[in-house]
């Protein structure tokens, strides 16, 4: 992950087995991009299981992306860091419910003032 991140941003340990990746006044785009990447680049290294007695040498590895950027279209949604955090983990659940394997973006829903 870091590898794939590079200067873009930093790749942090978040709990368990999640990770956070801060990327500084990335875009919405831009970002879902580098989700894609490093999803890409962690399914296509096979985690190497030769040094320990198991039934085969390799096994895949698949990973879920919730992405949850800070711009204008979100300055008022995201009052403060757990809101952004809370919203990256639903795009995350949104993932897996979708099958697993991919990238899901957050988009804030619009409401209307008006009353019908």
């Amino acid at each position: 992950m870091s590898e794939t991140v590079g200067d873009a941003g930093t790749v942090c340990r978040y709990g368990g087995e999640e990770f956070a990746v801060i990327v500084p006044g990335g875009n919405r785009k831009q970002t879902a991009q580098l989700a894609e990447r490093i999803r890409q680049n962690i399914a296509a290294t096979p985690f190497d299981l030769r040094k320990v007695e198991f039934p085969c040498d390799e096994r895949e590895v698949t990973s879920s992306f919730g992405v949850a950027v800070l711009d204008q279209s979100t300055r008022g949604v995201f009052t403060n860091p757990k809101l952004l955090v809370k919203a990256a983990d639903r795009a995350l659940y949104a993932a897996k419910e979708s099958g697993r394997n991919c990238v899901r973006v957050f988009s804030p829903v619009r409401r209307s003032n008006t009353v019908v």
